[in-house]
Formats: structure tokens, sequence, C-alpha cells
């Protein structure tokens, strides 16, 4: 999955200094589009019509600090997803711990070196978008493997109904429910799955709706229905607890 692109930061800081260095380099350099506010009160008032897609933010700064800021930020719904960066000194193995179970995403260390700045807020942007990909895909991979035995049962009860009696219309049905788990086949990483399902597909498309299926073909399809009932089983045992 490609990252999205970072186009808009905003900068959350006190020192006039590193404002302007931080707002120069990455203009200049990344080619960003900078908003930056003086205070954490100032940040959270603009960062809703900004909507930034990174947010820097000082820890230590006079009224609302670094962690206060990022409370008031969450509850504002444009920004409650919106990664956060704390820049700060304050950079100890624990304080970098506590930062990140308050939910930011990175710390860039002060003081930083302005032509690296862009480099590295774009390293930091890559990881977070490997990991976003990363989440989606475990949570299609779960929705996937919770759904599959009832769409199992659906394409083995649908094979034994036109077994029984053979309809063109219920053909075409089995035939999309077998397609639908061809193209999500691939989901757990399980090949034998995807390989049995496009070969079901296959199979079904060879059928003539207008006539049941010789022997051959109905032991072809009997033979790839083995395969897929034994789907749940092996991601039962390929995937981690």
């Amino acid at each position: 999955m490609a990252s999205s692109p970072l186009k808009r930061i905003l900068i959350i800081e006190d020192e006039p200094d590193i404002q302007a260095v931080a707002q120069l380099a990455l203009e200049a350099i990344g080619g960003f589009q900078v908003r930056v506010c003086s205070t954490g009160r100032e940040g959270v008032q603009v960062a809703a019509a900004f909507d930034p897609d990174l947010i820097l933010l000082d820890v230590m700064m006079p009224g609302m600090d670094g962690p206060s800021t990022l409370r008031a930020l969450r509850t504002l719904p444009q920004i409650v997803a919106a990664p956060v960066v704390f820049m700060t000194a304050k950079v100890q193995p624990q304080e970098v711990d506590e930062y990140r179970a308050i939910g930011v995403l990175d710390v860039i260390a002060k003081p930083f070196d302005p032509l690296a700045l862009t480099e590295t807020i774009l390293a930091i942007w890559e990881r977070y978008w490997i990991a976003t990909a990363a989440a989606g895909s475990a949570a299609l991979s779960d929705t996937f493997v919770t759904s599959l035995p009832d769409n199992l049962s659906a394409i083995v009860a649908g094979w034994e109904q036109l077994q029984r009696s053979w309809d063109a219309e219920a053909l075409k049905r089995l035939h999309h429910l077998v397609h639908s788990l061809h193209g999500t086949g691939a989901t757990p990483g399980l090949d034998e799955l995807s390989t049995a399902a496009r070969g079901l597909e296959h199979a079904l498309v060879a059928l003539n709706p207008a006539a049941p299926p010789n022997d051959q073909q109905c032991d072809d399809i009997a033979r790839l229905l083995v395969v897929l009932k034994q789907a749940p089983r092996l991601i039962c045992v390929c995937r981690p607890a």
C-alpha cells in the first residue's frame, strides 16, 4: 500500500527561533504547507480549519503543555486520528514511553538538524503508513476468517442443491459466492484456499447452465470443495494466536 502524500503540517511551538527554523526547513526543503502556532490553545483553535496531515507538538509550553494540548486536539472530530509527533529535549526512554502511551506517534529530539528535519519526518510518515496498512490488513483478515465458515457452508449447500435440482439462476448465485471467496482468499495468506477457490470458479464457469454436469465434472468440483472445507482448520494452524 503506497503512503498518502504528506502535505500539511501544523507546528505548535512556543520558541520563535525553533518556529522559524522548522517552518523554513519544511517549506523550503520538504515543500510542505506549514501553519505555526505559538501556544497549545491557538493550535487547538486553528487545527480543524487547517486540517493537518501531521502535527508537530512541543512538550514544554506555558499554559497548555504538549500532553494537555494533545488531549484537547483529540476532542476535535477532524483531528481525532491525526498523527502527532512530539518535539522535545525530554527524550529519556521512560519519557518517550510515556509519550507513546498517550498516543504520540513518534518523538523528534531537540535540538534537531534543520537540514535533516524533512527526511526525519518523511521516515516517520512512511512508518506510520506501513503500520496503518498492516493494521487494516489484519482487520480485513479477521473479518474474512470470521465469515469464512458461513461462506463455505453456503457454497457447499448451493452445490448440493444444484445436484438435486439443476437451475441456471442457482448456478449463477453459486458462482458469485465462489468468485467473492476467490477474490478475498489471499487475505489470510492461504495459497491452498485461493487456488481451490479459483479452480472451483473456473469449473463452475465451464458448466452448461442449461444441463446438469457429467460425472467427471461433479468429481472435480467435489475434490475442490474438500480443499475449501479444510480452510478453517488450515487457518487455525497457520495463524498466530
